[in-house]
C-alpha cells in the first residue's frame, strides 16, 4: 500500500481524464482497483459506496489499499467543504512545470481569437480610472495585464491572478521588460484567487469563468475581494445548442444565463450587458458587489 503516495493518485487521475482509453496493469489489481476508486469518486462524482463496490469488482481486495485510496479521497473532499469539481480536468493543461509558454502564446495572442483582436475594444469598455486596483483574475500570458497597468497609472494597481506558475513568471518579466511597477502576480488556488479583503476596484474574468472548478468557493472568495460598489467584469463564451461551434459545446459547461445565476447567487447584481462589436462568441457582462 505505501507504493499509493498522494502524487501517484493525481497522476493517474489526470491520465484518466484525458481523452482516449487508458490501459491500466498490475499484478493483483489491487493498485487498479485503489486508484479506480479515487477517480469514480472525486472526477466523476460517483458516491462513494458504490464505488467501492465497482473497484472491488475490478480487483480491489486489500485492506489497505481501500485505506490509502479513502484517506486520499478524504483529504481532498475536505479542501473543498466536500464539493466536487464541476469539470474535473479542465485545468490540466496548466499544470505542472512543463507548461508550454510558447504554445500558449500561440493559442492566446493570435488574430483569430476574438478576445485578442477585439483587445482594446475590451479594455476601453472596462472603463478602468487612474488610481483603479485591478484584478486580472485568469491573467494567462498577460494579454491584458500591461495594457491594465497602463490604464491605472502609477497610483493604480494590478494583480495578475492565475493558477499557473510559469504564466506568472512570464508576466513578471513582461513588466520588468515593460518597466512597469504597479503589477503584483498572485498564485491563486483551485478554490479561491486568494486576494485580500476589499482589495480591489474591478476584477475582470475573460475566457476564465468557465474554468472555476469550485465556482461557489471561487466566487465567495471574489465576493470578499472586490470592494463595496466594485464591479465584476465577465467575458465568457456563448454556449446556445445549435449554434455554437462543437468545441465550445464541449468546453464550456453551461450557458450564460447559469453562470449570470451562479454569480448573482454569490451575492453580485447584474447591472449590464456590454455591446462590444467584435465580440461574436463572446458576451461581456458587468456585476457590480
Amino acid at each position: 500500500p505505501d507504493t499509493l503516495n498522494d502524487s501517484v493518485f493525481d497522476q493517474v487521475r489526470r491520465l484518466l481524464r484525458q481523452r482516449g482509453k487508458v490501459l491500466l496493469h498490475c499484478g493483483s489489481a489491487n493498485r487498479v482497483g485503489a486508484v479506480w476508486l479515487t477517480y469514480r469518486v472525486l472526477d466523476q462524482g460517483v458516491p462513494l459506496k458504490a464505488a467501492l463496490r465497482e473497484a472491488k469488482t475490478i480487483g480491489l481486495r486489500t485492506p489497505g489499499f481501500e485505506t490509502k485510496a479513502v484517506d486520499y479521497i478524504t483529504r481532498t473532499l475536505a479542501k473543498t467543504g466536500g464539493l466536487l469539481s464541476v469539470k474535473p480536468g479542465i485545468n490540466d493543461p496548466f499544470d505542472g512545470p512543463e507548461l508550454d509558454i510558447p504554445g500558449f502564446l500561440k493559442k492566446f495572442e493570435v488574430e483569430s481569437r476574438e478576445i485578442y483582436s477585439q483587445r482594446r475594444e475590451i479594455l476601453a469598455a472596462c472603463e478602468l480610472k487612474q488610481g483603479d486596483h485591478v484584478a486580472d483574475v485568469g491573467a494567462g500570458t498577460g494579454l491584458f495585464t500591461s495594457a491594465m497597468a497602463r490604464a491605472v497609472g502609477e497610483t493604480g494597481w494590478v494583480y495578475a491572478v492565475d493558477i499557473a506558475p510559469k504564466f506568472l513568471v512570464r508576466i513578471n518579466e513582461l513588466a520588468v521588460k515593460e518597466k512597469l511597477t504597479n503589477i503584483g502576480s498572485v498564485l491563486c488556488s483551485p478554490t479561491s484567487v486568494t486576494l485580500p479583503t476589499a482589495s480591489v476596484d474591478v476584477a475582470f474574468i475573460c475566457d476564465t469563468y468557465h474554468h472555476f472548478e469550485y465556482p461557489s468557493l471561487n466566487l465567495a472568495s471574489l465576493h470578499r475581494a472586490v470592494k463595496s460598489g466594485g464591479r465584476l467584469i465577465i467575458i465568457d463564451f456563448e454556449r446556445i445548442v445549435g449554434k455554437t461551434r462543437p468545441w465550445i459545446l464541449g468546453h464550456v459547461r453551461a450557458d450564460k444565463e447559469t453562470f449570470t445565476q451562479e454569480i448573482v447567487s454569490a451575492g453580485f447584481t447584474l447591472k449590464k450587458q456590454v455591446k462590444v462589436k467584435g465580440l461574436k462568441e463572446n458576451y461581456f457582462l458587468v456585476f457590480e458587489r
